[in-house]
């Protein structure tokens, strides 16, 4: 993303908070609130991140959550005797695993994201993923773009529209062999539907070297909502897995 772009994305959280606990109990206080009235933008969010959509862009944005929070029970003495309580306590994340792993930064996993593309380019797989990158930071908090892509879930929201469109484009021999071809070398085996059109678009060579490297960088967490297209292209939205 060039200067000028960044940084006029970069401006619409000039007025949040980034106080270096932000989770997704916490962010509709400490973002939501405090962007720009006129800003016009829909918006979804898991447990590690926020993603963010803007009209007519071809990226979205991606600002990592610091940690959570986590529920647990303590013994109070009183009067009536011991008794629990349940409370929250946040926790910063610690599990963000990255293949090129800095310590201190388990916490951000869009940076993983990052880190994963920049070694798929390396290994000329690039292609699969939908770029991440880092555009800059506001109060030394990180803020992500991402390639927008649309969503393999939104695009077949059930399993009879799925069944359905897939029966027009595949035999069971071409399921068939990619289940043999996972099963074999052992990779990750998430969605037949989305592997068939990624070895028809990339080349069968290609998607083992493909299968080879999510395997080798431990990429996982491959659910419907993480895959999708761009244009005709198939790619991975959300590669950066959870393991807090």
């Amino acid at each position: 993303m060039d200067k000028k772009l960044a940084e006029s994305v970069l401006s619409i959280f000039k007025d949040c908070i980034f106080d270096g606990e932000l989770t997704e109990y916490s962010f509709e206080e400490k973002i939501l609130k405090y962007l720009p009235e006129d800003l016009n933008y829909d918006y979804h969010y898991g447990a590690t991140k926020i993603v963010f959509i803007l009209p007519d862009k071809n990226f979205v944005i991606k600002i990592p959550f610091s940690g959570r929070y986590k529920d647990k029970m303590i013994e109070i003495n009183t009067k009536q005797g011991v008794k629990r309580k349940r409370i929250s306590s946040y926790s910063k994340f610690t599990g963000a695993q990255s293949p090129m792993s800095v310590e201190g930064d388990e916490w951000n996993y869009c940076q993983v994201e990052c880190d994963i593309y920049a070694l798929a380019e390396e290994e000329a797989v690039e292609d699969f993923f939908a770029k991440t990158e880092c555009i800059g930071f506001i109060h030394d908090y990180p803020i992500y773009v991402q390639e927008i892509a649309k969503i393999y879930e939104d695009i077949f929201y059930s399993c009879e529209t799925e069944k359905t469109e897939y029966r027009k484009k595949y035999t069971e021999e071409d399921y068939e062999k990619i289940d043999s071809l996972c099963y074999n070398h052992n990779y990750d085996y998430f969605n037949k539907y989305w592997l068939c059109d990624a070895f028809k678009y990339y080349g069968e060579i290609k998607g083992e070297e493909f299968l080879q490297f999510i395997k080798n960088a431990c990429v996982g967490d491959l659910h419907k909502a993480n895959i999708g297209y761009i244009g005709d292209r198939p790619v991975i939205i959300d590669y950066s897995g959870f393991n807090d």
